[in-house]
């Protein structure tokens, strides 16, 4: 794989250790390999960190910051500046990836080189694991816009890729964001 066909993996975490192994897994379960898994500790008083720090221990592809609690915005933003690789995939702490995603987004990135963001649909599923709905988001650049536009059906954080130099040249997140920081993102990218 060429340099520019590397992935990394951004995840933030504060106090997910109820989550954050199943969402790790399901990362490292990938039918396509990640290249990198950047993981920002946000300040958690759970044991998140010892968690995360025993993956990295025997995974040479983990990098973990551990920081003060700043909010997610500003913790996305220290990742994205460690992050090495030219896309970057982003998961929640409390979410979980289908083993093809990266397979299928990649499929459709080097497709068009001009391509510089890809979501998936998504799946909410309940505290027992059962499908309690289904999201899916619209295919092509118009739809999307329109619904980011009126704030119905975007994108959900954990089911997008996205070239990593877009949002350095956007100014990374805006810390202050408390709350939709990916839609103010998703917002900035689509102008």
């Amino acid at each position: 794989m060429k340099q520019a066909e590397t992935i990394s993996v951004l995840m933030s975490c504060f106090n997910g250790a109820q989550w954050i192994e199943e969402a790790i897994v399901s990362v490292l379960n990938q039918s396509h390999p990640i290249d990198e898994f950047i993981i920002v500790d946000d300040g958690s008083t759970d044991n998140s960190f010892d968690i995360v720090r025993r993956w990295a221990d025997t995974d040479k592809r983990f990098k973990v910051i551990r920081k003060d609690n700043t909010g997610l915005a500003d913790s996305l933003n220290v990742g994205i500046r460690a992050c090495s690789c030219d896309w970057i995939a982003r998961i929640d702490v409390d979410d979980l990836w289908h083993q093809d995603r990266l397979k299928k987004q990649i499929e459709i990135l080097f497709k068009d080189s001009n391509i510089q963001f890809v979501c998936g649909s998504t799946i909410e599923i309940n505290g027992q694991g059962q499908e309690v709905k289904h999201f899916k988001y619209p295919t092509q650049h118009k739809a999307l816009r329109n619904n980011l536009l009126s704030m119905k059906k975007f994108p959900a954080h954990s089911s997008v890729i996205y070239r990593k130099s877009l949002v350095e040249k956007l100014g990374l997140y805006r810390d202050c964001k408390k709350m939709s920081e990916d839609h103010d993102m998703w917002l900035r990218m689509i102008q």
